[in-house]
């Protein structure tokens, strides 16, 4: 996907496409360990944790208690991969796939009964305008 295609997502649909980046790199580094390939585990745990630190940094501060124990289920999944790929442990990535595919069911779930109105990049450029608009008024 390249970044034209990005810039036309909502941010709801972002966290879709960051959630499926987690399952597609837990489960590399799950199929990678089974194989006995540990560099490329390695990779794709690293990869996860990244994503997840993403989500993270994507929530809004005192944006409510929803969002804060969103963030803290990131966190603790930043932390199971990172322990997963410190011990090469199955069953620690099996334990994330699990929660990933959870939260992303649920996502997606409201994402369809709910879709967003507009991009990210109409929002950005609504912001502007108006802000553009208010300083033209007062001068």
């Amino acid at each position: 996907m390249n970044e034209d295609v990005l810039h036309q997502k909502s941010p709801q649909e972002l966290v879709g496409l960051l959630l499926e980046a987690a399952l597609i790199h837990l489960e590399e580094g799950r199929l990678s360990i089974e194989a006995k390939q540990l560099q490329k585990a390695n990779e794709a745990l690293y990869k996860s944790t990244q994503v997840f630190r993403k989500l993270q940094e994507g929530i809004q501060p005192n944006a409510g208690i929803i969002a804060d124990q969103l963030a803290e289920l990131y966190r603790y999944l930043e932390d199971l991969t990172l322990q997963a790929n410190v011990k090469k442990s199955i069953a620690s990535i099996q334990l994330a796939e699990t929660i990933v595919k959870e939260i992303s069911s649920s996502w997606q779930n409201a994402l369809h009964s709910n879709p967003p109105s507009q991009s990210l990049g109409r929002t950005v450029q609504q912001s502007y305008d108006r802000h553009v608009m208010t300083m033209n008024d007062e001068t």
